[in-house]
């Protein structure tokens, strides 16, 4: 006779099985959704970060089931951070992007500190082209026009792009130094930047009021204070006034 009792505790444990398969898979899902990135994933992309293809059986790890491991491979594939070739999986140009900030030792993206670009721009009166700021971590605070620069454009480019969005002005650019900005406070950093800083000359065009991040305005530098400005303002003034171009200077500044 057939033993009923052990069939059906097989058909349970394949239940259990499928369900934990699809629980897992669930829960992928919404962790992927919310950009938690998950371990297999880390796996994969930092394997294929040093090699230039993988075969399926070299990427996946012993002790993950096998239908687990390909819901994961699909997710890297639909995001076109990795493709399938006939020798492999192998990084996108995406996925070569998204790994080149990615730790091999941990799988984490590292926070990188920012480049941006400064304007230094007067006007026929001697005014500062100013911005006062109405985002984090610059909020109600003013500094010279900066911004990050564009992936794939040249830093002279954005200069003039951001020229124009944050002021509506054009002008001539000429390339003066470089600033690395450190700011810390409670011990940690919390914000981190490399300044390409330009002079903007014979400019053009009338100046825009109002932009999302904040307003452009020309002013006197020399009527705020530290505490009033963007970490590094006062230096750098002083740098351009005072130092052959090009000049490179380190400025640390402390919140107290």
């Amino acid at each position: 006779m057939p033993d009923f009792t052990l069939n059906l505790h097989n058909k349970q444990k394949q239940q259990n099985v499928l369900i934990q398969i699809n629980l897992n898979y669930i829960w992928a899902s919404l962790l992927y959704s919310r950009g938690m990135m998950h371990w297999i994933q880390k796996h994969v992309l930092r394997d294929l970060a040093t090699h230039d293809t993988r075969r399926y059986k070299d990427l996946r790890p012993l002790d993950v089931e096998g239908n687990m491991f390909m819901y994961h491979l699909d997710q890297l594939v639909k995001e076109k951070l990795i493709e399938k070739s006939k020798s492999g999986y192998k990084l996108t140009t995406k996925g070569k992007t998204f790994v080149s900030s990615m730790s091999l030792q941990a799988g984490e993206r590292r926070i990188q500190p920012k480049i941006v670009v400064m304007l230094d721009c007067k006007n026929a009166k001697g005014e500062q082209l100013l911005f006062g700021w109405r985002r984090q971590p610059y909020y109600g605070l003013i500094s010279l026009p900066f911004s990050k620069t564009h992936f794939g454009k040249s830093v002279e480019e954005t200069a003039a792009e951001e020229l124009k969005n944050k002021s509506g002005l054009e002008g001539e650019f000429a390339y003066r130094g470089d600033v690395y900005i450190q700011t810390n406070e409670d011990n940690e950093a919390i914000d981190h930047m490399l300044a390409h800083v330009f002079s903007v000359t014979r400019t053009k065009g009338e100046l825009f009021s109002d932009e999302l991040t904040g307003k452009a305005f020309w002013g006197d530098p020399n009527e705020y204070s530290d505490e009033e400005a963007v970490a590094g303002f006062n230096q750098i003034l002083g740098l351009l006034q005072t130092k052959k171009t090009p000049f490179f200077e380190e400025i640390i500044v402390i919140n107290s």
